[in-house]
């Protein structure tokens, strides 16, 4: 096994396998491990000795605290959850440990569970061979990271979930893959026990030979952050753009929010029409598309087709924070009143489904309803609609949604009913009318007049279990969403449920001496110092106090940026780890790791921690924030040619680095009408990477200031206040206390001329 990065499988994270496409193969095809199961003696399986079968073992996740892993508690395996005690019984039995890795919102995961888990013989052959151990990847991201990698270097590319994993008592992996077939898995599970048995010093070859891969991919040479970085992601947008039906692959496919963002970025400061046409071509045939639940506005995890219309059904409240972020961006961009529809589709369905009262966000809703359901609270049949709406809507919406006798569903493996459509914009109401011949506005009428009734009739199906869970990282990417939706919609309910969730976040989930924890409630909290936690949650500060202008946010987000240095940032290499380094920690996590590629749940943790530091740079003068973003950036800048848009968000905080923000200085009492309007009129105006900075007259800190703006303020008596700064790099724009003028500022300033005239 070659320790070179090159041979490192691209999965890192290559998302492609996620769930239901490995279904389709009758086995999991398992690299170089996979002759150890062929070198064994066919007959003759070993048992264990009466004195271990009598372990105290039975199911043991009625008490979790993971919807995920109670839901598995009535189940004849006997699963454990991780834990130390848990390693040290697999090593006194010497038996190897079943791991299984899921969610709860995961369809594959929930099949696996009935085919396999759910039936009696495979759980003995589990219970008698091995220790089980399930695991909730949204808890604890940490395991889920490190062990996606192995299995995909072991099983020769490709991961998602369910993942399953088989390890020695310390927990290194020997052999793995996603989903079984219980006919598969049954004879896994005998050939994998006996392997282990028969053929330890292969099995420990092997382990050993991983270890090694995997810890040596922390190494690589740092490069000079340069503009090189920001075209090597572009370029590679550009080349994997999908002209017809955009997004950024064929099929499967994911929104890939950060490519979008960084290619609004540019666009700004380009003008690259071909930017714009990939921006739009892109959101477009998303909201049109089966990955947009067309009723409730929330969008799906994924499609697993090229053209957007099957999505697998789970609603996360991370995809929808970034969707929202792109298309908020988007209309303020372009004014597309359709991106605005967007975005207000989402926040509906946050308030309505995930939001929670007092303050924070839910985790997810689940795809299914059962564990034999695929969907079906989503997609519709020719009868189910017709039982929904009257003759005339429905012969309108059977051509706007694309819903006939043979639906998308039939071509999902397992579906039950071939005759489920998905939901999916297929013609406007113009298009329709013409071809029926009826006036525009009674098409247009039909359709929201049949959708509310639509929207009744599934109100009345069983909906899928949502995950109450709240999550730092995920509810810090929403809360900065929201903040967002304000600025360019001026929703205040956006921005109050926003700043009441931060405050909840700040009291339950923040500790001053453990750090940021990952899950929180009022009652308890869980799972403390993963980078993504801390950097999300700074973020979101910052966006607070650029909204409100209350110094506290900024003063919050650097005591948890300090935290965050002093405890993850990797003093040799650069860059900061997932999480705490721990020598002593069981199985895989004392391997160091640090992510750089975006993944389906956010940009990575050193992305956001670069970006971050860069803000608080430009927010207080504090150089030492700058140097952290630099040395950050540096670390990952060889990446950039290799990974192209998986490393999006390195390309946003590289750009943040090279091009000093515009920056915004409004001068003037809180509570003063025309300091509040020219502070809306800051956070109004379109323009990526601002900084909004609020001044209180007698609390003026000219050290926090950008240089150019101490002479022209020298120079300006209070007589004058407010007034505000436009500040591009080391320049200024006349100070202005016209709120039309200071939008148009904020377009404009430091930006070359406009063909457009701007």
């Amino acid at each position: 096994m070659s320790n070179s990065r090159r041979a490192e499988p691209r999965m890192r994270w290559r998302w492609t396998v996620i769930c239901a496409s490995i279904a389709a193969l009758p086995f999991v095809h398992l690299g170089r491990s996979v002759d150890l199961l062929h070198r064994l003696p066919s007959p003759g399986l070993a048992r264990l000795t009466a004195q271990e079968a009598r372990a105290p073992l039975r199911n043991d996740l009625a008490g979790s605290i993971s919807p995920y892993l109670r839901a598995a508690a009535d189940q004849p395996v006997h699963w454990q959850e991780w834990s130390d005690e848990v390693f040290a019984l697999a090593s006194t039995l010497d038996r190897p440990i079943y791991l299984d890795i899921g969610a709860i919102w995961c369809h594959w995961c929930h099949v696996m569970d009935r085919e396999s888990y759910e039936n009696p013989e495979i759980a003995a052959i589990i219970n008698d061979l091995f220790i089980p151990i399930k695991v909730d990847r949204d808890l604890r991201p940490d395991i889920d990271q490190r062990y996606q990698r192995a299995v995909a270097e072991v099983a020769g590319g490709g991961g998602g979930w369910p993942l399953t994993a088989f390890l020695t008592p310390d927990g290194e992996v020997f052999y793995g893959g996603t989903y079984f077939p219980p006919e598969t898995l049954e004879k896994v599970l005998t050939q994998v026990a006996q392997g282990y048995r028969k053929d330890r010093d292969r099995v420990t070859t092997t382990t050993q030979a991983l270890r090694r891969h995997l810890s040596s991919v922390l190494a690589g040479k740092p490069s000079m952050v340069s503009v090189e970085i920001i075209d090597a992601v572009t370029k590679s947008a550009r080349e994997q753009f999908d002209g017809a039906w955009g997004g950024f692959s064929q099929a499967p496919k994911f929104p890939n929010s950060n490519v979008v963002t960084l290619l609004i970025n540019r666009y700004v400061q380009t003008e690259d029409k071909k930017l714009l046409e990939m921006i739009t071509t892109t959101l477009d045939k998303m909201a049109a598309g089966g990955m947009r639940d067309q009723l409730s506005g929330a969008f799906h995890r994924y499609v697993t087709d090229r053209q957007w219309r099957v999505p697998h059904f789970e609603v996360m409240l991370y995809t929808n924070a970034e969707i929202l972020s792109n298309y908020l961006d988007a209309y303020a961009l372009t004014g597309n009143d359709h991106y605005r529809e967007a975005a207000e589709g989402i926040i509906g369905f946050m308030q309505s489904a995930l939001a929670s009262v007092g303050g924070g966000f839910f985790a997810s809703q689940d795809a299914d309803v059962s564990l034999d359901d695929d969907g079906s609270h989503y997609t519709w049949s020719i009868e189910q609609l017709e039982a929904a709406v009257s003759a005339d809507e429905a012969e309108i919406l059977k051509r706007y949604y694309d819903i006939g006798s043979r639906g998308e569903m039939s071509s999902v493996p397992k579906t039950k009913d071939s005759t489920q459509n998905v939901l999916w914009v297929a013609a406007t109401p113009e298009q329709i009318a013409r071809d029926l011949r009826k006036p525009i506005a009674e098409a247009t009428q039909l359709v929201e007049s049949g959708r509310r009734k639509m929207i009744e009739a599934r109100r009345r199906r069983p909906t899928p279990h949502i995950d109450r869970t709240i999550f730092t990282d995920w509810n810090g990417l929403m809360v900065s969403s929201y903040l967002k939706a304000y600025e360019i919609l001026g929703h205040e309910g956006a921005r109050d449920f926003a700043l009441e969730t931060l405050d909840f976040l700040l009291q339950h989930c923040v500790d001053s001496t453990a750090g940021v924890y990952h899950s929180c409630s009022e009652d308890e909290r869980h799972m403390p110092g993963l980078l993504d936690d801390q950097v999300m949650i700074v973020r979101a500060l910052l966006d607070a106090y650029e909204v409100t202008g209350e110094p506290d946010y900024v003063t919050r987000a650097r005591q948890i940026i300090r935290w965050t240095v002093e405890h993850l940032w990797d003093g040799m290499g650069g860059g900061f780890f997932d999480t705490r380094p721990d020598r002593n920690a069981v199985g895989l996590l004392d391997v160091l790791q640090k992510e750089v590629e975006d993944t389906p749940f956010a940009a990575s943790g050193n992305a956001v921690a670069a970006q971050v530091l860069n803000r608080l740079h430009y927010l207080t003068q504090d150089e030492g924030y700058r140097d952290y973003a630099r040395r950050t950036i540096e670390t990952f800048a060889a990446r950039a040619r290799e990974d192209g848009t998986m490393v999006a968000a390195l390309g946003i905080a590289t750009e943040e680095y090279l091009e000093y923000p515009t920056t915004v200085i409004v001068i003037g009492s809180g509570g003063d009408p025309g300091a509040e309007s020219l502070h809306q009129a800051a956070l109004g105006a379109f323009r990526p990477g601002k900084i909004v900075m609020r001044v209180e007259p007698n609390r003026v800190n000219r050290e926090q200031l950008p240089a150019a703006v101490i002479p022209v303020l020298d120079n300006i008596g209070p007589e004058r206040w407010p007034l505000a700064f436009v500040c591009s790099g080391t320049v200024c724009a006349q100070p202005t206390g016209d709120t039309t003028g200071l939008a148009s500022l904020v377009k404009t300033f430091g930006l070359p001329p406009r063909t457009d005239g701007r």
